[in-house]
């Protein structure tokens, strides 16, 4: 039985705090920090007469303020005519060469400075070790001791460098002060006390000594890459003395083929025939130009169909072509696939976490494959991604190089079939151990994800993500060939780039991928009919301000249009869901099964799991990929809100008895069950608790946000966002509605031409209106 937390989950680098209408919120340690001097700021000036505004809505509650709306605040302070930059004291934004020259040339001499400080330092440490001689008089350390300050001085008066090394060597400051309360702490002669005075002093001038060499490299890369003379560093640089000992290690790439089904878990297209070689192939092309990859394997159940695709590449040295349990490997593709079906298109956050990199990978079958080669590390990548970046796969596999015994993953955010990602041997032996019992969290997907006993920070904000353009980040599109829509995606790449795709960039490609709408959406959500047991908060947005009283749709319509959409392209996607339950329409377990025997790629159904019908071992059994099921609170008073009914325990025990008997394949859930809560005022509360007890319990949960145009109380916060425009036009691409009554909508409920959709479809449609 899932289990909600009694209390929020603690998480080591989060505190707790109250927002500015009282309720409980988040902020981590370096907010915190802040926070605190800005109280100490706020109250300066409250004592002089002045009132701080804060009008965040929402921010932490914050001492010394007068919390209100945006709009209260601006209605409260005069709207004067905006400010010239000029009187900001801001330079206008410029771009002249010789204005770049000077500010290198002053970094440069900050460099030289910072390297007479490092010198000094190293020199002040000789003087100070030269005092702890047992044989050095007292007449001899008076003598040293004025050596010492006169190296003090010369350092002291080189500014304003001295003062930039002070700065970043908050660690030796901090040393030094421990230093001092110890020797303050302790019962020492004055022979004693001396000599602890001096070592102190010796560790803080190298500390310093430290500090200015980091401040020279610092200031010498930056005026060099404002002369254009390097890539700008996006990273911390590696410490000299971790550069010095590097231990050789060995990398490879490892990439897994099935011969019958592509990552997705749908049957592999002849995309040989179009693109006039095999996308394998292509992919070894790629590769080879790699510089820091020692090794390309390529694995199959079947090495033979491996090396026929693959051609000459196979014969080269760096080539390695490698056997693997074939029925293992379909199973893992086939259960991963499934649930990235849900969102092809992104790098990650489909069902449970799952990456791009997730497909056609089993952990258990890369971890021997690891060990027989001999590999520290591997970048892992789809055996079909023809379009993947040499330069990119070189970055991720540098970060590993660069520091192998504390760095156990380096990716990037580039679009599917860009990039690879690299895990070293310790990931790949944790998550392969894990696949017999952490389901979804024994994933590439679940190690970069939230995961409530361990919190983590996201991964995209550490120093092992290589950054992308963000042409690259945002593609918004699946570039591998695994598909009949990818396979002509990737044709056009290569007709636009020409003989040059071969050392095309990742920014290249996206940018010859070629614009518009898709020929045929890919995703179907169909409503059967708009009866429903939910009324409430939630009743009340689904069914908007208008009319929702539809005929219900007959079930042999309704298997004609899933059976006709099935034929429109195999990544197909079936959400069963609308103004009213699915499960209340009597035809809907027929439509479930027409939909898989005509080979939708997923079926989706969505319910609030009110209705009788709800059978724990028939949706198991069903056919069904994906049961979302709309628990929407934590509590049986907050469901009571959402709903209008008190059935929060009779939901929560059907939604377990499902769990029960869902099964799993390869390590992953027969059946994702998606619990469902809507961000709202309601259950702002119950949010964390929710999630997290339904994650642990179900290996996937989802916070929806309110519907769009949903009629709010007045007093209503949360309300829903503007989607981005990236985000509409995918949507308008992706999805299409089709009401009970036959009318066919886009995903904002705006009327649309069926003729956008292959024949098939569009004859269905027509048939059931």
């Amino acid at each position: 039985a899932v289990k909600y937390p009694d209390r929020l989950m603690p998480i080591n680098m989060l505190r707790k705090g109250e927002d500015v209408l009282g309720r409980p919120i988040y902020t981590d340690e370096q907010m915190a920090a802040y926070l605190s001097q800005f109280e100490v700021d706020f109250a300066e000036d409250e004592a002089k007469g002045l009132m701080v505004i804060d009008a965040t809505e929402g921010g932490v509650r914050k001492r010394h303020t007068a919390p209100m709306t945006l709009a209260e605040a601006l209605d409260a302070t005069a709207r004067g005519a905006p400010v010239p930059v000029e009187r900001l004291g801001c330079p206008a934004a410029t771009d002249d060469p010789a204005r770049r020259d000077r500010v290198a040339a002053r970094l440069e001499t900050l460099s030289r400075q910072a390297m007479r400080v490092e010198s000094l330092s190293r020199k002040a440490s000789g003087i100070l070790a030269k005092m702890l001689d047992p044989k050095a008089t007292a007449a001899r350390i008076d003598r040293l001791i004025g050596d010492v300050y006169k190296v003090r001085d010369e350092v002291r008066e080189l500014e304003p460098c001295y003062g930039m090394v002070q700065h970043i060597n908050q660690t030796g400051a901090l040393r030094r002060f421990k230093a001092d309360r110890a020797i303050e702490m302790e019962t020492l002669d004055e022979r004693g006390k001396q000599r602890r005075q001096i070592e102190r002093d010796i560790d803080n001038v190298n500390w310093t000594g430290d500090a200015a060499l980091e401040l020279s490299d610092l200031l010498r890369d930056a005026a060099a890459a404002i002369r254009g003379e390097r890539a700008k560093a996006t990273r911390d640089p590696v410490p000299r003395e971790v550069e010095a000992g590097v231990r050789a290690v060995r990398v490879g790439a490892v990439l897994f083929a099935d011969p019958g089904i592509s990552g997705l878990g749908l049957p592999r297209p002849d995309a040989a025939a179009v693109l006039g070689a095999s996308p394998i192939a292509l992919t070894a092309q790629r590769l080879l130009r790699t510089e820091s990859i020692d090794t390309i394997v390529f694995a199959s159940g079947d090495p033979g169909w491996l090396r026929a695709q693959m051609g000459d590449a196979a014969d080269d040295p760096r080539i390695r072509i490698e056997g693997v349990d074939a029925e293992r490997l379909g199973a893992r593709t086939r259960a991963c696939g499934r649930a990235r079906l849900m969102n092809p298109d992104a790098w990650r956050g489909a069902l449970g976490g799952l990456s791009c990199y997730d497909e056609s990978l089993d952990p258990s079958l890369a971890l021997e494959i690891m060990e027989r080669c001999g590999l520290d590390g591997a970048v892992f990548a789809g055996a079909d991604w023809c379009l993947i970046d040499p330069a990119l796969v070189d970055a991720v596999a540098t970060r590993f190089r660069e520091r192998p015994d504390t760095v156990r993953l380096s990716l990037t955010q580039a679009a599917p079939g860009l990039a690879g990602l690299l895990l070293d041997r310790r990931s790949i032996t944790d998550i392969s151990g894990g696949m017999a019992h952490a389901a979804n969290f024994a994933t590439v997907g679940g190690a970069l994800s939230y995961l409530p006993v361990a919190p983590q920070a996201d991964p995209i904000a550490k120093a092992f993500c290589v950054p992308v353009p963000h042409t690259v980040r945002d593609a918004g599109r699946r570039l591998i060939p695994d598909t009949s829509e990818g396979v002509e995606l990737i044709r056009g790449v290569l007709e636009r780039l020409g003989s040059g795709w071969i050392d095309a960039d990742a920014a290249s490609i996206v940018g010859a991928v070629e614009t518009g709408t898709r020929a045929s959406p890919r995703h179907l959500e169909l409503e059967l009919c708009t009866g429903r047991l939910a009324s409430g908060l939630f009743g009340a947005w689904l069914r908007g301000d208008g009319d929702c009283e539809r005929p219900v749709m007959e079930t042999d319509d309704a298997v004609r249009l899933v059976e006709g959409f099935a034929h429109t392209r195999p990544d197909s996607v079936l959400t069963l869901h609308g103004v009213g339950d699915p499960l209340m329409h009597p035809g809907v377990f027929d439509v479930i099964g027409a939909a898989r025997a005509a080979g939708v790629g997923l079926v989706h159904l969505r319910t609030d799991a009110l209705s009788e019908a709800f059978d724990p071992s028939r949706l198991a059994s069903s056919g069904l990929d994906v049961l979302s099921v709309d628990v929407l609170a934590a509590s049986r008073e907050v469901y009571q809100t959402m709903t209008g009914v008190d059935r929060f325990e009779v939901v929560k025990s059907r939604v377990e008895a499902v769990l029960a008997e869902r099964g799993s394949v390869a390590g992953l859930p027969g059946l994702w069950v998606v619990p469902r809560i809507t961000r709202c005022d309601a259950v702002y509360e119950e949010i964390e608790r929710f999630y997290d007890g339904w994650l642990m319990g179900c290996c996937s949960a989802v916070i929806d946000s309110i519907p769009a145009g949903a009629v709010l109380p007045g007093t209503a916060r949360i309300r829903a966002l503007p989607l981005p425009a990236l985000a509409r036009e995918r949507l308008t691409r992706e999805l299409v509605r089709v009401r009970s009554d036959g009318a066919v909508v886009d995903a904002f409920g705006r009327a649309t031409d069926a003729g956008v959709w292959a024949r098939g479809i569009a004859g269905a449609v027509d048939a059931a209106a």
